[in-house]
């Protein structure tokens, strides 16, 4: 797999522990094109661009600050991670974004100014998420860097030793919770 969706690292860790799995986009400056086009399967690719300890809800802060020290060497980056995306919404009113309120780690400020970026809307994406037995260790390139959701790595990495973070029966009440919420 060579695709890697940019975030912040505390939600990356926040994806990888299990504590979120809902995604929202609205995509970057040099991505092509309106909206933002979902990847089926991708790494998370941790970045410290754009992010914001006031970003984040309290709950967020201590994974924050873990993951400012944890920050790889400069030119590195370590990616333990990838997603597969199960279900994607388009949020088309304020109201609708701020339902998921529990499913993520953002502020609410941070949500909706996302929002209402260039034009109103978002995408929500739920993900099932897993891990490698080894983290991959990869240069960062100057290719990578901007403002755009989707990298294409140098190189495909493997991940068949990758298991689920979540069980199938977690994963399925917060599928079912995000389906509530949505309704």
């Amino acid at each position: 797999m060579r695709t890697a969706l940019k975030e912040w690292a505390v939600i990356c860790q926040l994806l990888a522990s299990g504590w979120q799995s809902v995604i929202l986009r609205k995509g970057g400056l040099a991505d092509a094109g309106p909206g933002f086009e979902v990847k089926q399967r991708f790494w998370l690719l941790p970045t410290w661009l754009h992010q914001q300890q006031q970003g984040v809800a309290p709950a967020a802060l201590p994974v924050l600050e873990r993951v400012l020290r944890s920050q790889p060497a400069a030119g590195t980056l370590v990616l333990s991670h990838f997603a597969e995306a199960i279900e994607t919404r388009p949020l088309h009113t304020e109201a609708e974004v701020r339902a998921l309120g529990g499913l993520h780690f953002w502020t609410e400020d941070t949500v909706l100014r996302r929002f209402h970026y260039r034009e109103p809307g978002l995408s929500a994406i739920v993900v099932r998420v897993h891990a490698v037995s080894t983290p991959r260790v990869v240069p960062d390139l100057a290719a990578y860097a901007g403002c755009r959701s989707w990298v294409e790595l140098e190189e495909d990495l493997p991940c068949l030793d990758a298991v689920p973070v979540l069980s199938d029966a977690e994963f399925a009440l917060r599928l079912e919770q995000f389906h509530r919420v949505c309704a």
